[in-house]
């Protein structure tokens, strides 16, 4: 099978969730005997700062990313992150269709199946071809422009959403009539360990936070975002109650989310951005998720705290989209009990062991990368069969 996927911009090494699963959805595909390859309209400003002119990039044997070196769609680009919005957006789509290059429009006759990430993207790849399954990536469940996100479900032969909830919101906020298949979201197999995994460097990063063993320490990890930043503050906030009322409670916030923090209590550690954040989850005896407002589908946050054996309290919107139990994998708690259960979990070492197990295993189970790419090739062959199309072997190159 030969796979192609259309995205705004390069997405090879992944940086952010968006990237990880457009990425890692397919990573399992030439395992198989598949090829992939993918498409990028643009180039993310990232990689010019970084000099970075390569069309051609391998991924893997049998993966490569091809980036559009396109003046055109670079021009409209930088338009559009001047003046964002839907005609913008239009226009993104219609300069994809309008100046295609040689390079997508021999792509598109090779390949069976088409992903597009962009909603934009879709009625451009659609107006292109009428011979291959034309697959919409959804991500999240707030799209930037409703019209065009509308007529992507409506152009699209198949959907792929983030979760059954990811579906029922759609089907609330939109008219969804064509098939749909569910890739979960997911954490790579590498992450999948177990908790404490290395005690010297557990005892290390313990002592840099002033916690001893008696301490237990509860761990957030976010980028710079605004919800992020603001279930930060809060847990500084909560820290700090914490410390009031005498609970030997540590609360460590990593990643660039710290960036936009004030000065924290003596038990909150604010480390910023960190080269390599499994020292911390060494550190960890609990993982922290006090998210009240969600843009998107699942909490990619709590499956990295699952994957290292951590139990995890977390307010019912950190979960969503997650088929995981309060007393399980989870505590769920609103933040008017967050730091009362918070505390009777950090009492209670037998309860964080066998929750943290629980945990591990739910995504052992139900969110590894590699399962699920397995899973959505299997779905999108099944797709594939009930939509015959007959096609020549070609070549991409």
């Amino acid at each position: 099978m030969n796979v192609l996927q259309v995205t705004p911009a390069d997405v090879y090494p992944p940086t952010n969730g968006s990237d990880h699963r457009t990425h890692a959805m397919v990573t399992a595909f030439p395992e198989h005997g598949d090829t992939v390859y993918r498409f990028c309209q643009v180039r993310q400003f990232s990689t010019f700062r970084k000099g970075d002119l390569r069309r051609r990039v391998p991924v893997d044997e049998h993966y490569v990313e091809y980036r559009a070196l396109n003046p055109f769609y670079e021009l409209v680009r930088a338009a559009a992150s001047v003046a964002p919005g839907r005609s913008s957006l239009e226009f993104t789509g219609t300069c994809l269709c309008t100046w295609s290059t040689a390079r997508l429009r021999k792509l598109l006759n090779w390949c069976d199946v088409v992903i597009v990430r962009g909603s934009w993207q879709v009625p451009a790849i659609t107006a292109l071809t009428d011979e291959v399954l034309v697959l919409y990536s959804v991500h999240g469940t707030r799209p930037p422009d409703n019209e065009a996100e509308q007529r992507a479900l409506d152009d699209a032969d198949a959907v792929l959403f983030e979760s059954e909830w990811s579906v029922q919101e759609y089907e609330r906020r939109f008219d969804v009539r064509t098939p749909h298949i569910v890739a979960p979201v997911a954490t790579y197999d590498s992450n999948v360990r177990d908790s404490f995994a290395n005690p010297e460097r557990r005892a290390r990063i313990r002592c840099e936070l002033g916690a001893d063993e008696t301490t237990v320490v509860g761990l957030f990890v976010g980028t710079v975002h605004p919800l992020n930043v603001e279930a930060a503050e809060w847990l500084l906030e909560m820290a700090a109650a914490a410390r009031d009322r005498g609970e030997n409670i540590h609360v460590a916030i990593a990643g660039s989310v710290g960036s936009e923090l004030d000065a924290s209590p003596p038990n909150a550690s604010v480390l910023g951005f960190v080269d390599d954040l499994e020292p911390y989850f060494d550190a960890a005896d609990i993982g922290l998720n006090p998210a009240t407002v969600s843009e998107g589908g699942p909490n990619i946050k709590m499956l990295d705290y699952f994957a290292r054996g951590l139990p995890v309290v977390s307010t019912e919107r950190g979960v969503r989209g997650l088929e995981v139990s309060h007393g399980e994998e989870v505590v769920v708690a609103p933040r008017k009990r967050f730091l009362n259960e918070l505390v009777d979990l950090a009492e209670d070492d037998d309860r964080r062991k066998a929750m943290g197990e629980s945990a591990r295993r739910f995504v052992e189970e139900n969110h590894t990368w590699s399962a699920v790419s397995r899973g959505l090739r299997a779905d999108i062959r099944e797709l594939r069969s009930e939509v015959s199309r007959s096609r020549p072997v070609r070549s991409a190159e």
